[in-house]
């Protein structure tokens, strides 16, 4: 009996192994994308490695300072305090490039709030970053998600926040991660979305049967519309994480293909696609809501009706 897993909610159209043609056709594919300047050299991808320390170590000194704010007297709170510096979006998925900017996350404990977000964290990042590093900073407090956008050695930075009202005190294991449900008790919408950047990431990557397949296509997929001027959701095109879930849909369709084939295949299979038929990586959970936030399903849901893809059990 084959134990293979099987992925998406259909069984693969196709699990044949590439051809010989196929992987010559892989290999022109991945020559023509970094002829095409879409990875970035190796020395920008360490100054992005070097900002998430330094981003690291302001997370921590900006919860120590808010757990003083609020509860000088607790020595043991503040000698624990900690926060954690997530990364969401292409540079989690590992398809950035040159230019691209860093979406991440902060997280808290509990007691920290929004306000002092706004407060300690501008001027952290002026104190403990070197002279000059930061420019273009500019908090936005009024926004749905709270995010402080600027620029750290000439890479965009988009930095959200979110307290975990679950957690009074953050997990120091180095491998702690957001995937638990459980993590989104008590939440607002707001900050059910923060978390959600760097949880649906995670899962698309769990979703696919080869994550390297998967990233190769999706820099020709988002090349292709970016030259069509047909990426941007403000314009009412599909965004990156709309271009993601369909190419991981078509990789669970071709589960064994080469990155050149998915490409292929992903024009003939949106092409026909039955919108609004929604592209779904999973099946859709039941029985989880986190403080009113509910389950995605626009059969029963009627404010999101049109929506046609989604991969995560929480909107």
């Amino acid at each position: 009996m084959s134990t293979e897993r099987t992925y998406g909610v259909t069984p693969p159209i196709s699990t044949a192994l590439p051809s010989e043609d196929e992987k010559r056709a892989n290999e022109a594919l991945a020559k023509e994308l970094r002829a095409q300047g879409t990875f970035e050299p190796p020395s920008e991808t360490q100054k992005r490695e070097d900002i998430l320390k330094r981003l690291q170590k302001m997370a921590d000194e900006f919860v120590k300072r808010a757990a003083n704010e609020k509860h000088p007297k607790n020595t043991f709170l503040i000698r624990n305090a900690r926060g954690r510096i997530f990364t969401y979006g292409s540079y989690r998925l590992g398809v950035y490039g040159p230019g691209s900017d860093m979406d991440t996350l902060v997280v808290a404990p509990r007691y920290v709030d929004v306000e002092q977000y706004f407060k300690i964290f501008p001027a952290l990042l002026e104190e403990m970053a070197p002279p000059g590093a930061i420019t273009d900073l500019n908090p936005v407090p009024d926004a749905f998600v709270p995010i402080i956008k600027f620029e750290f050695n000439g890479i965009s930075i988009d930095l959200i926040f979110c307290p975990i009202q679950s957690l009074k005190e953050l997990p120091d294991e180095k491998d702690w991660n957001l995937h638990d449900n459980n993590l989104l008790r008590g939440l607002t919408e707001n900050q059910v979305r923060s978390l959600n950047g760097t949880r649906v990431t995670d899962e698309i990557l769990s979703l696919v049967p080869e994550p390297a397949t998967f990233r190769l296509a999706i820099r020709a997929i988002k090349l292709w519309a970016q030259r069509k001027a047909i990426y941007a959701n403000i314009l009412g095109y599909p965004g990156g994480i709309a271009w993601n879930i369909m190419v991981a849909r078509v990789c669970q369709l071709y589960p064994k293909a080469t990155s050149a084939v998915i490409v292929s295949k992903f024009f003939n299979i949106m092409l026909k696609w039955p919108w609004p038929l929604p592209v779904l990586l999973k099946d859709i959970e039941y029985g989880l809501t986190v403080n009113q936030v509910a389950v995605w399903n626009p059969k029963v849901r009627q404010p999101h009706p049109f929506h046609c893809a989604d991969v995560s059990p929480t909107e």
